[in-house]
Formats: C-alpha cells, structure tokens, sequence
C-alpha cells in the first residue's frame, strides 16, 4: 500500500434461526480513510460494473458484508486506499462486560492468635478474604503486600484478637 496503515477487523452478525452468526473482515487502510465510507465505496463501483451489477441482482438487489467480502476484488478496494485481507467466521459470542478473571483473595493461613487457649480453640486457623472487602482509596495504588497486611488487619479486628503470626498470599 505503500503509506502507513492500520489493520481493522470489522465484525458484522446475524442470526441465522436462533443461531447467532459472527463474521470478521479483516481490512489495511491507509491512515485517515474513513474505512465504512471507503468499503461501501468500493461496493458501489463494483455494482456499477456488469458482472458486478449481474451478482447484484442475483443476490436480490441486496449488498450485505458477506456478500462484500465474496464479490467485491480488492482492485475496487485499492482504490479507495484499503484491501481485504481476508475473513473468517466465528462461532462463539463474547459479553464485552464478561469478567475475566475470579476475584483474588488474600489466604491467610497459619494464624497465631493473642488470646487464651479456650479463645484460640475458638478462632480460625486460616481464612480466605476477597481483596473487594478491603477498603482502600480508589485512587491509591496497592502492592500485594498491602492486601496482606490490609486482611490480616481486617480478620484481627472482625476477630477482636491480636495476630501475632501467619502466613499470607493472594490467590
């Protein structure tokens, strides 16, 4: 292509029953071209021709992405600073706002309570604490070790004992 470009995959869908159909097509355009504008572009002088204006309305006098990426040659693309690369269907969908990750826990294990041996018999041994209980400033940043100490804190005062020893980690 010749100047710098960027790589864009442009992702259309549809449902096909109750199935629900992903496609990606995968397009290098040129810094600064409006690539929708550009593709439908190069969609319309393909029509324009008679073999393109034949496939057109074969295809019902529809023009869809599917259809783009079968029919229209990237010398229509070219022309309006963009090439197909390809495309590929894919058939799982993802929820943008999916987590990815379970919430991390500070475990704490090998606790050595300052109490009496009745009140030991009573307190836990380990516990696991999901670092969203901890209370810090959203704006602070955090080390592990501060979630560490932060937890331990947290189950001596839910505890009301002292901590005189143990063993932490964020799992």
């Amino acid at each position: 292509m010749g100047k710098r470009t960027t790589i864009y995959i442009l992702k259309a869908t549809r449902y096909i029953g109750r199935t629900l159909e992903n496609f990606d097509l995968f397009i290098e355009a040129e810094n600064g071209v409006d690539v929708l504008k550009a593709c439908k572009a190069a969609a319309r002088d393909y029509v324009l021709t008679d073999k393109g204006l034949a496939a057109y309305a074969e295809n019902g006098y529809s023009l869809n992405w599917d259809w783009f990426d079968k029919h229209v040659h990237n010398k229509f693309c070219k022309r309006h600073g963009f090439r197909k690369l390809g495309y590929r269907y894919s058939d799982f969908q993802l929820n943008m706002n999916e987590e990815l990750v379970d919430p991390p826990v500070v475990y704490i294990q090998n606790i050595e309570w300052d109490a009496d041996q009745k009140e030991k018999e009573l307190l836990p041994i380990s516990c696991s604490i999901p670092i969203s209980a901890l209370e810090f400033e959203a704006s602070s940043r955090h080390t592990g070790e501060d979630y560490k100490k932060k937890a331990v804190e947290w189950l001596a005062q839910r505890c009301r004992h002292d901590i005189q020893g143990y063993e932490a980690k964020i799992i």
